[in-house]
């Protein structure tokens, strides 16, 4: 195959980029970053120059794809014209719609059992209606993953009449969202619970602002619900999620939004999955999100900060629990819509497109998922 291809940039996209033309069978020929930490290293078996060597050597016909952000993007361009060459693309103009849509399926899913984030469900009455409830504002502007989690959450327990006075829920890894308020508005006993702030993992989510610090008013939204109501119906515990306390149990749900995917490795996450039914009562239903490899049903992260799930994951923690008596079913309808199909990179602002569904993160594409699982089966199979 020829080699006339560079990428410039070798962050996320520009891993993605790298991954694209192998599965297309393209000829990469070379790599370019300024990066102080990136240049002159290798990666994939290709070394990485910066484009004061690159410049020399980048053929008149070779196209530079640039991943970078689109302010980033005039000045590689400049870069380029300068030594007169005109044969470039920005990330955003690649078409990868033949990638991420080769694991999933057509359509949309509208039960609420485990499913992907699309953007489809943004267009749901009562979605917006949450919407509205949970972020505020004016109507959408943004078609947000992270908005869909928590949403998706509350339609989920909505569904399996659970977000009634007098139930009880258990969120793990709460960070500072606002969901401990929105079940406390609806007089929910709700158990906040993140990670202590001495544990090394927790220090990321502190430093970017996420975790809670063991402060539960940093929990209240007084635009979802008033001091006294938040008081009276939420608490706080420190809880790791990799060994669940004993004493925590016979709860009518519990959630988490995208947080199974920092307990170190694919394993744990699992691990997590099967053990939080201790904290349930039989009927009582787990909500968690996590992400999805929309690239790969083969390759994904399995170790580190944070990890992918693949649909065989999926595949695999399903007969697992259908074998133990609990229900799951999962979809993968992801219609091909323009929402569905945008890739938000770096510095993932949704600067080119208002969507923020799917996002290139270690030379992956990935959305978000939601295991739904009801403990001991499924309390209303008449219901819908």
């Amino acid at each position: 195959m020829d080699a006339k291809i560079w990428i410039w940039g070798m962050g996320d996209a520009g891993k993605l980029v790298l991954n694209y033309l192998k599965y297309k069978g393209l000829g990469v020929r070379g790599l370019i970053d300024n990066g102080e930490k990136i240049a002159h290293t290798s990666y994939a078996g290709y070394e990485v120059c910066c484009f004061d060597e690159a410049r020399y050597i980048i053929g008149e016909e070779e196209l530079v794809v640039c991943c970078c952000s689109l302010a980033s993007y005039e000045v590689f361009k400049e870069s380029l014209l300068r030594i007169g060459h005109n044969r470039y693309k920005h990330f955003y103009d690649l078409d990868l719609s033949d990638y991420i849509f080769r694991i999933v399926d057509e359509g949309h899913e509208n039960r609420f059992i485990s499913k992907l984030c699309t953007e489809n469900d943004f267009m749901d009455r009562d979605f917006q209606k949450i919407h509205a409830e949970l972020i505020g504002g004016e109507g959408i502007r943004t078609l947000h993953r992270k908005h869909w989690e928590w949403i998706y959450i509350v339609q989920v327990l909505q569904y399996y009449d659970l977000l009634e006075e007098g139930k009880s829920g258990i969120g793990f890894a709460v960070g500072k969202e606002p969901l401990p308020s929105y079940f406390a508005k609806k007089h929910i006993d709700v158990l906040a619970s993140d990670l202590t702030i001495e544990d090394k993992d927790a220090k990321g989510w502190k430093d970017t602002n996420q975790h809670a610090s063991g402060n539960i008013k940093a929990l209240w939204y007084k635009s979802i619900c008033g001091e006294e109501i938040f008081d009276r119906y939420v608490r706080y515990r420190d809880i790791d999620m990799n060994e669940l306390p004993e004493d925590e149990h016979d709860y009518d749900f519990c959630w988490s939004s995208c947080a199974i995917e920092h307990l170190g490795n694919l394993e744990k996450s699992k691990r997590f999955l099967k053990n939080m039914l201790k904290v349930l009562k039989s009927g009582g239903v787990g909500v968690h999100t996590t992400e999805f490899n929309l690239s790969s049903d083969d390759k994904t992260m399995e170790h580190g900060d944070s990890v992918i799930f693949r649909k065989k994951d999926i595949e695999e923690m399903k007969e697992w629990f259908r074998i133990r008596g609990h229900y799951m079913e999962a979809s993968y309808k992801r219609a091909r819509t323009e929402g569905n199909a945008y890739i938000d990179i770096s510095p993932y602002r949704s600067e080119y497109r208002p969507y923020h569904l799917s996002l290139a993160a270690n030379g992956y594409v990935e959305t978000s998922f939601a295991f739904v699982i009801v403990k001991d089966g499924l309390k209303r199979c008449d219901k819908k």
